[in-house]
């Protein structure tokens, strides 16, 4: 027995009913990419709520420091070029070495200068420090086990520049 079939052409319904799931998918995959591109301002966090900019941008600010030489730098993050770097460090409250807060730190390494990151009132500690670009620092700070607070500074303009909760 020889079976040979020719190939047949699809039928025109067939044709049809593969150019819209083509079209769909190209659809759905430009309206995925272009969700990313909205999001991409601050990539961890895409569920960003309650704008806390305008309770907080006076009250942050970046004022010339001289951290002890010999306190251990944590969570440290340089930017990119290298002419920056965040680092967080345990200063005593009233001098009281046993009560500490833990507070962050930019060293601009073409002035060779560091500045303290003062204004943030909660206790809490600081994490993910990261560079955004060449200039904004990024990090989190959490306030309850389900909440925290995104922050983003402008290093050369010393100036808080996004504060959102999420």
């Amino acid at each position: 027995m020889n079976h040979t079939t020719a190939h047949q052409p699809a039928s025109p319904a067939r044709t049809f009913l593969l150019f819209i799931s083509l079209l769909m998918f190209f659809v759905l995959l430009g309206a995925v990419v272009s969700t990313e591109a909205q999001s991409a301002r601050h990539p961890r966090h895409r569920r960003l709520q309650n704008d806390l900019l305008a309770e907080m941008k006076d009250t942050v600010e970046l004022v010339e420091a001289q951290p002890s030489a010999t306190a251990k730098r944590a969570n440290v993050a340089r930017n990119r070029s290298g002419t920056y770097e965040a680092f967080t460090l345990d200063v005593p409250i009233d001098g009281d070495e046993n009560n500490v807060r833990e507070t962050i730190f930019i060293q601009d390494k073409r002035q060779g200068k560091i500045y303290e990151v003062r204004g943030f009132d909660f206790p809490r500690p600081f994490a993910d420090l990261a560079w955004m670009n060449e200039t904004t620092l990024i990090f989190d700070q959490r306030m309850q086990p389900r909440s925290a607070v995104h922050y983003a500074i402008d290093v050369q303009r010393r100036k808080l520049i996004a504060a959102a909760s999420f």
